[in-house]
């Protein structure tokens, strides 16, 4: 019995030797990296993955621009994605808020939740932990002992996006009840006041505005937009009702190629004139 007992705590201490050299080494590797740095990052779920495209951006801005949009995610671990980003030495985030952002507060700890745990894991904060027990404790227990990669990489790419216009929401954002809050970007907000964010809504559909049954949450946006005005170093632009046509759109929520060429040059113009990255 003394034996087994020995044994448990060999693996104990094993495991957490493993997790601890794993946070140390990961930690370490995205902490002030250098070189190929990024200027700017785009982050959110797959409505900016689709509408931003980060090389005409950049060559608008002669800037380094990356889309690091990914379908599914929520706003949860696209704060945490932010936070590692922040380490590498990123300043100036773009990212999506819109009315999905408030429904898939769920995703957090599903299947794309899970995915995420693995890169992001070394640096969700006390808080952030708390954060996630309260969603899901049996997520946050299983997660306890997910290993995570240490890497530099990031989930999420700019997506052209080629199907053909669907009138409607996909199968995967049709949860039209309010899930989620965005207090975890007001704190990254709050905790970074020398970095530089835009809080972008991308075009909709105006289908989407014409359904009863999402008018609650396009208020609800619309409020909650309004909260992030009140920071001296974040801009908030509302695109919601920016296109129209079909042939721009592959579905009410996100944009096709086409659609993301007119939004991207339109918001490279507007960070140009109102000189929001100069000090990038």
């Amino acid at each position: 019995m003394i034996k087994f007992f020995k044994n448990i705590m060999i693996m104990i201490v094993l495991l957490c030797t493993t997790c601890l050299s794993s946070y140390l080494i990961d930690v370490k590797l995205n902490t002030n990296k250098i070189s190929d740095i990024t200027d700017i990052v785009f982050i959110g779920h797959s409505n900016i993955q689709h509408s931003l495209n980060d090389s005409l951006i950049s060559k608008k801005l002669n800037a380094k621009c990356t889309n690091y949009g990914a379908g599914g995610q929520s706003l949860f671990w696209t704060v945490i994605s932010a936070k590692k980003h922040k380490l590498q030495g990123v300043n100036n985030f773009i990212i999506s808020l819109d009315e999905v952002t408030y429904t898939t507060g769920d995703k957090t700890f599903n299947r794309s939740g899970s995915h995420n745990m693995s890169y992001y894991k070394n640096f969700l904060s006390l808080n952030d932990w708390l954060a996630l027990i309260n969603m899901d404790l049996k997520f946050s227990l299983k997660s306890l002992f997910v290993l995570p990669k240490p890497t530099l990489n990031f989930i999420g790419n700019f997506t052209k996006g080629k199907l053909p216009f669907y009138d409607g929401l996909t199968k995967f954002n049709r949860n039209k009840i309010i899930n989620t809050d965005d207090k975890i970007l007001h704190d990254f907000i709050k905790d970074n006041p020398t970095s530089n964010f835009v809080i972008i809504k991308s075009s909709f559909h105006p289908n989407y505005y014409k359904n009863e049954k999402y008018i609650k949450n396009v208020q609800h946006l619309a409020n909650r937009l309004n909260t992030f005005r009140k920071y001296n170093n974040t801009l908030v632009l509302d695109y919601g009702h920016f296109l129209k046509n079909d042939s721009l759109f592959m579905d009410h929520s996100h944009l096709n190629y086409k659609g993301a060429e007119i939004l991207s040059n339109e918001v490279a113009e507007i960070l140009i004139k109102t000189e929001f990255f100069k000090n990038q």
